[in-house]
């Protein structure tokens, strides 16, 4: 990776870590493995901000930095199994930026599930389908499979 990328990660893990510290709500960090493979951080549980600092893994696309942010609403729980305390869907509005060679823009609907254990962890499925709007318009579907933990 180029220099500025390391250092815009290291910037973005230290206030990672500054924010959950000294946060009022809950907040969860943790990592998304998939498109993109990110550092993930969510402010609240039900209506959740979401915001991921990553990179892209498909063929092709090199050293692409990612940034996306989410706004996230979470359903009720469709039940719980010990030791799965909650599983709530979810579905929200995002938007999201690369940059590369050839910097561009995406919305995107996120749709996915949580998966809350009694312990402070929560695993997360989700598919992201959305739309490139610069530079190209064209259909685009990210994905992840993530942990986080949860700071109360």
């Amino acid at each position: 990776m180029k220099s500025s990328i390391r250092r815009i990660l290291a910037l973005c893990l230290a206030v990672t870590g500054f924010v959950a510290a000294n946060a009022k709500a809950d907040v969860g960090i943790g990592v998304n493995l998939g498109d993109p493979t990110a550092l993930n951080i969510r402010v609240g549980q039900q209506k959740t901000l979401e915001g991921m600092l990553g990179w892209s893994l498909r063929e092709g696309d090199g050293d692409r930095l990612i940034l996306v942010g989410n706004m996230l609403f979470h359903g009720r729980s469709l039940g719980s199994e010990s030791p799965i305390s909650g599983i709530y869907p979810y579905a929200g509005i995002g938007l999201g930026y690369w940059h590369d060679h050839n910097d561009g823009a995406w919305l995107q609907v996120p749709l996915g599930i949580d998966f809350r254990f009694s312990v402070p962890l929560e695993i997360t499925f989700h598919v992201d389908p959305g739309m490139d709007i610069v530079p190209d318009t064209k259909v685009t579907v990210h994905w992840g499979l993530g942990v986080r933990y949860w700071f109360k």
